[in-house]
């Protein structure tokens, strides 16, 4: 069974933009998104799209396992476990997202308007987390299909210390700023995560620096 691929070029640079400008070619009740670091097993997109019809659910969620590079820098079981999503759920209704990648959602609930992945996250990132926060807002549902795998090939350079903080700070910056969103505002969750960043701060930043002098 061949299958047709309509490639586009987006002129500003953005992953929110790149997103936006897919969907706008895409068409169907469903529209099905990959990373481009990652591999569908053969059956992926039947099994997603089949907890998406039996469910009922708006974003649909699978479980993704990492393939580090070889030469990786140890613990390899750490860049292991961050890279990966594991099979934590069973089959059906989740009470939590997850990101973009391995995921299927529903056209007109979940993507509709001229950009749903919101373009002042195109610097940042963050932009699927805004759209589901937005979804729940609107009583959407979110679901885990448990045979929908992936994998996620890792380059040496991402499974490193160097790569992980910034993304982390990144992660945490704006799961923290999402709380101050007008649109759905959690104050109360921002102040706390505020908070225990701060604590980490005081706490963790002597003893990081104390492992770093002495090797």
């Amino acid at each position: 069974l061949g299958i047709k691929f309509q490639y586009s070029v987006e002129p500003n640079s953005g992953v929110a933009n790149a997103r936006n400008c897919a969907i706008k070619l895409a068409f169907g009740e469903y529209v099905a998104f990959l990373d481009d670091d990652e591999v569908a097993f053969p059956d992926w997109l039947e099994k997603i799209y089949q907890t998406a019809k039996n469910t009922n659910a708006h974003v649909v969620f699978g479980p993704i396992e990492a393939r580090l590079s070889q030469g990786s820098d140890a613990p390899s079981e750490y860049f292991q476990a961050f890279f990966s999503r594991p099979d934590e759920w069973d089959e059906g209704f989740i009470t939590k997202h997850y990101g973009c990648g391995n995921s299927l959602m529903h056209r007109e609930f979940v993507l509709s308007g001229e950009t749903p992945f919101n373009p002042i996250t195109n610097e940042t990132g963050g932009e699927d987390d805004l759209l589901f926060r937005e979804v729940e807002a609107k009583g959407g549902k979110f679901a885990w299909s448990k045979q929908a795998w992936v994998y996620e090939d890792v380059p040496r350079h991402r499974a490193s210390y160097a790569y992980l903080t910034p993304r982390a700070f990144a992660f945490g910056h704006n799961t923290t700023s999402q709380c101050f969103d007008k649109k759905n505002p959690n104050y109360i969750a921002g102040l706390i995560s505020m908070a225990r960043g701060s604590l980490q701060t005081i706490v963790m930043a002597p003893v990081a620096l104390g492992l770093w002098v002495i090797g």
